[in-house]
């Protein structure tokens, strides 16, 4: 009985119907017999050996050569004789017309002697059965020439006189051998989500998101739900408890605070698995959430030195009863794909101004930032890009400020970062001679060594404004600086 599951216990043993004798060897006909089973309903998972256990008629009460046998099954079943009585088949060797009867289909069935047990046939489906409750009988035929030997018919059963009982049941009431195959998984349904019927059209709101029930259906077998939800606009798969009532079907309910998913469309899904293991298909229901603010209006970054400073309006649409809490700020670095993030409370009013921090000079950074209310999660996000620039110090600086026509005069200078005060090396620094008049003299491109400090010596014939300027990288922003040298 190698993948089948017990389910219930019904005694089958053998029987005698009325109009038709049971013979035995060497003794008068016998009406009562010994039971066979003890324990006769099963099911078998998808894995489950395509077999029954042993359908057995005992020996010394035989029926009265029997021409026909009729099988209800699922799988194949194996007929058999104990001991040396008569067979309970007059030709195991010949073929045998039979057929597969129940509530749910009627198959035909072939026959053939087993090759381990010369005293036993195995009658085998032609075609697969469906899932379902079926119960195995064995009825014998009357094979009196000429009252019903056209065995040509498989379905529906000849109309002949019928041993209308089970075989070695010896019960006042027949009970016959019954089973069930199961390999599918349970019948899952979602009735409802947020009491509205599915399919629905209706958006979880700010004031029911913070309790959203699901009810549904599911087979009566069923042991285990799973039930999960995401939303359209991003974030991660979230599994939802779920408790199941017994019944036929039965019912199940979950109950969950999904304020923390983004508005979008939601999907439910939901499997389940039955006692033997058997999964079912997902089954899914969208739902729309519309339970957070808009996105903030006319959101803008300019550049600091390792940040950024953020500007915003706040939404045009707000959920009502819950106004906006705070504001969250995501700072992605396109580069290294790192992420900052920033927050804001509101206090009695909200700001539409902040700044955020901890970024890479250089890089560019993908931002967005979103309204918070009481009920979690956060709105719409408005996205906007800014690339961090470290502000800078051009210094000009010379040993004298007055000088005769013609001398030199040694510039120098020094470029840094604003704040920390951090060289920056390897910097083409534009020094242009700029005059009285307005017109300028030649210019000549110096270049910052490692403390940030270059230098230039300049001949001076009247009297000059020497105008240096640093045109900014990636991670530096532009910055100028001057000296003037009287000529007397």
């Amino acid at each position: 009985m190698s993948g089948l599951r017990r389910a219930a216990g019904i005694a089958v043993a053998a029987a005698v119907a009325a109009g038709l004798p049971v013979l035995a060897s060497g003794a008068s006909a016998a009406t009562t017999f010994a039971p066979v089973f003890t324990s006769s309903s099963f099911t078998t998972s998808a894995a489950s050996p395509e077999s029954f256990p042993t359908v057995e008629a005992r020996p010394n009460h035989v029926v009265g050569l029997p021409s026909m046998v009729k099988v209800e099954f699922t799988d194949p079943v194996k007929l058999t004789q104990l001991g040396n009585g008569t067979p309970i088949f007059p030709d195991k060797t010949a073929a045998a017309p039979y057929f597969l009867d129940s509530t749910n289909q009627q198959v035909a069935a072939t026959s053939a002697v087993d090759a381990n047990d010369p005293n036993a046939i195995d009658v085998t489906p032609a075609a697969p059965l469906t899932d379902g409750a079926y119960t195995l009988h064995v009825t014998a035929f009357d094979a009196t020439p000429g009252a019903c030997d056209d065995w040509s018919v498989v379905n529906p059963a000849p109309s002949c006189t019928t041993y209308d009982g089970v075989v070695n049941d010896d019960a006042a009431t027949p009970a016959p051998f019954h089973f069930t195959i199961d390999k599918t998984g349970p019948a899952v349904v979602i009735s409802t989500v947020g009491g509205a019927a599915v399919p629905t059209s209706t958006p979880i709101d700010a004031n029911h998101v913070g309790n959203v029930t699901l009810t549904g259906t599911t087979s009566a077998d069923t042991k285990s739900l799973t039930l999960s939800v995401k939303s359209s606009s991003g974030g991660a798969t979230r599994l939802i408890p779920v408790n199941i009532t017994p019944g036929s079907p039965a019912s199940w309910t979950a109950h969950d605070d999904l304020g923390s998913l983004n508005d979008g469309t939601l999907t439910f899904s939901v499997t389940g698995k039955d006692n033997l293991g058997n999964a079912s298909a997902p089954v899914t229901a969208t739902v729309p959430l519309a339970a957070h603010p808009g996105a903030p209006a006319s959101f803008s970054a300019t550049s600091r030195d390792g940040g950024a400073h953020l500007t915003w309006s706040a939404p045009t649409h707000q959920t009502a009863g819950h106004p906006v809490t705070g504001y969250v700020v995501l700072a992605i670095d396109t580069v290294t794909h790192a992420a900052t993030t920033a927050h804001t409370s509101c206090g009695a009013t909200c700001p539409t101004s902040g700044n955020i921090s901890g970024l890479k000079d250089g890089d560019v950074y993908s931002l967005a930032i979103a309204a918070v209310t009481d009920v979690g999660g956060h709105g719409g996000a408005a996205v906007t890009t800014v690339r961090p620039r470290a502000a800078t110090r051009l210094t000009v600086l010379s040993t004298v400020r007055k000088v005769h026509a013609g001398h030199k005069v040694a510039l120098t200078g020094r470029l840094s970062t604003v704040t920390g005060g951090h060289s920056v090396a390897g910097a083409k620094v534009r020094i242009t001679p700029k005059f009285a008049n307005g017109s300028t003299g030649r210019a000549v491109t110096v270049t910052t060594d490692s403390f940030g400090v270059w230098s230039h010596a300049f001949r001076v014939n009247r009297t000059t404004t020497y105008v240096a300027t640093w045109a900014g990288n990636k991670a530096t922003l532009p910055s100028k600086g001057h000296r003037k040298i009287t000529v007397f």
